[in-house]
């Protein structure tokens, strides 16, 4: 059966859909094509996610953008406010993902670091070379700014495994005041709604 298309990502004002590409007609490949409701988020039906493209940087560029949009769904879901989104902050020149400001009237930093591919060996911050990122850019934010820096939250998909090196560059990172708090997406309202 040949696709004619597939969700890419379902925004706040519907699914995003985009042609897939005719190589991509391979026997036995089965998107899911669901649709997000009202119902709370969950992984199954916030990253049924396929993104098509020809090309790994290109895969992962697209990934990135689609796991920030459902990381943005996520928040908006929980009454928090999108303010902006990819800025350069001033201070340290580092790209900030989202500025978020909670139901609350805080201000917080978040970081997205994710995929909806679960294909992928490894995702999220289970890759090292993601984690050094993270840590750097926080670091760089964090001396540009001191203790007036916002709270910063890095959220991902997939967290690293436990003992790996990432974990332990992200708790070491975590302990030094680096980050607010590190979290799978379906759980950055919990942390949204607990700062204070």
């Amino acid at each position: 059966m040949r696709l004619d298309i597939v969700r890419r990502f379902v925004a706040r004002d519907g699914p995003s859909i985009r042609p897939v590409p005719r190589w991509f007609d391979a026997p036995g490949f089965q998107p899911q094509l669901e649709r997000l409701g009202d119902e709370s988020p969950n992984r199954n039906a916030i990253c049924k996610s396929v993104v098509m493209v020809d090309n790994f940087q290109a895969s992962s560029s697209a990934q990135g953008r689609a796991f920030e949009e459902a990381v943005q769904t996520i928040v908006r879901m929980g009454g928090h406010d999108i303010v902006n989104t990819g800025f350069t902050d001033e201070a340290s020149g580092e790209q900030v993902d989202l500025l978020v400001r909670t139901s609350s009237g805080i201000d917080v930093w978040i970081e997205c670091k994710g995929s909806c591919n679960t294909r992928s060996n490894v995702p999220g911050l289970r890759r090292s070379d993601t984690a050094k990122k993270a840590v750097a850019n926080a670091w760089h934010l964090t001396n540009s700014h001191g203790d007036d820096r916002s709270p910063y939250i890095l959220v991902t998909s997939h967290l690293p495994r436990e003992g790996s090196y990432s974990d332990h560059l992200l708790e070491d990172a975590k302990e030094a005041g680096l980050f607010t708090d590190i979290v799978e997406y379906t759980e950055v309202n919990n942390v949204l709604d607990g700062i204070t």
